[in-house]
């Protein structure tokens, strides 16, 4: 495996989960891998879909990074196991426009296997190139249990060149659903090793404003079912009776933002103390990693979430729910892993970590970004002539 990619080597990258001037703050993970490949002289094409649903307001926030911004025409909650076609319906002209284009496309990546991957993998063939899908989570651990879906991930998973399943537990699942295991790489994305660094805590709390006494548990995320976030409000109601001075920093929006602010409103005591900065940009969350002293990650569902690697490059520890390959981080300092949905266990192992970092610090575990990026040059032969 090389370092970098062979000049003139061109990549497009199809993904709904990036950053655009509609919905700035999505994706941000996504972003930096791109840029992580651009770093190693990969030329990258991005190709980020609006929901149409996003454009319809007509409001667009601070620019971002150029890429191709087409308006993805779907039918909300009604025949997803059709999302493909309609993503493809949307996007093709875009893609066609990049194949004429000099130099050419030499491979095409997807993050996320269905819709995206699937029509990835379509475009691929159309132009006799190498396809890659990065298969995240959700769209392994929850989508094919509606069995018409489960056809067609099936399908993109066995029609990929290459799969970069994030984990262990992502990996075996997308194996059991047809992937060839010769074409998959087990995969975690890394992080800006120079954005994502230890740093004080008391420094940062002056910076945000936050008092420097009691403990700061920290969420970060998309507001959404998936990510139960209110499962972190409910643990530190439990916990006030035994740490009075506990604060809670939710960290991002999303469409559940007013749901949480009222549990929050009504959360007793608490309700002072728990902290909404609304969406932070990726350059901005080191403070809030400083800061805090546990990242409560109770989700329903996951592969390697991004933000437990960042908070992991800070030092960090965590508590989350012990799905998708969540676990392959451990051990970690006193970090912890819970069963899914339990939040009496969840104040508890909370609590648990508290008490370890009061008298020491957690050494910092270290993801490159710059070597998931090259794993992605190497298997989509980019890194070659």
């Amino acid at each position: 495996m090389t370092d970098r990619a062979v000049p003139g080597k061109h990549l497009v990258f199809l993904s709904t989960v990036y950053p655009t001037a509609w919905e700035p703050h999505k994706g941000p993970a996504m972003a930096n891998l791109v840029a992580a490949l651009r770093t190693l002289g990969c030329r990258v094409s991005v190709v980020a879909p609006v929901p149409w649903t996003a454009k319809l307001p007509r409001h667009r926030s601070a620019s971002v990074q150029g890429g191709e911004y087409p308006t993805y025409w779907y039918t909300p909650f009604v025949l997803r196991e059709r999302y493909h076609d309609m993503l493809w319906w949307s996007v093709r002209r875009t893609l066609d426009h990049l194949a004429r284009r000099t130099p050419a496309p030499d491979a095409i990546l997807a993050f996320w296997t269905h819709p995206d991957g699937t029509a990835a993998v379509r475009f691929a063939r159309e132009q006799g190139i190498r396809s890659g899908v990065i298969a995240a989570g959700s769209d392994i651990l929850l989508l094919p249990a509606d069995p018409a879906r489960r056809h067609v991930v099936s399908t993109t998973l066995r029609s990929a060149d290459h799969l970069f399943a994030v984990g262990n537990e992502i990996a075996r699942r997308a194996i059991a659903l047809g992937a060839d295991a010769a074409r998959v790489t087990t995969f975690i994305q890394g992080v800006n090793l120079e954005r994502f660094a230890p740093g004080d805590r008391l420094v940062t709390r002056r910076v945000l404003g936050i008092p420097g006494d009691g403990p700061l548990l920290l969420w970060v995320g998309n507001m959404v079912e998936v990510k139960a976030a209110a499962r972190v409000i409910a643990a530190a109601r439990t916990l006030m009776t035994t740490h009075p001075q506990l604060r809670v920093a939710m960290v991002g929006g999303g469409p559940l933002d007013g749901a949480l602010k009222e549990l929050a409103a009504a959360s007793g005591a608490l309700a002072t103390r728990i902290i909404f900065p609304g969406p932070v940009p990726s350059a901005a969350l080191p403070t809030w990693y400083h800061a805090a002293n546990v990242m409560v990650l109770p989700s329903r569902s996951e592969g390697v979430p991004n933000v437990l690697l960042e908070a992991m490059a800070t030092g960090l520890p965590f508590v989350a729910s012990n799905v998708g390959s969540i676990a392959d981080l451990l051990p970690f300092g006193a970090s912890r892993t819970v069963p899914e949905g339990d939040v009496s266990a969840l104040a508890e192992a909370i609590a648990q970590v508290l008490l370890c970092t009061d008298s020491a610090a957690t050494e910092p575990k270290q993801f490159d970004i710059l070597d998931g990026a090259r794993e992605i040059l190497h298997h989509l032969h980019l890194d070659r002539p």
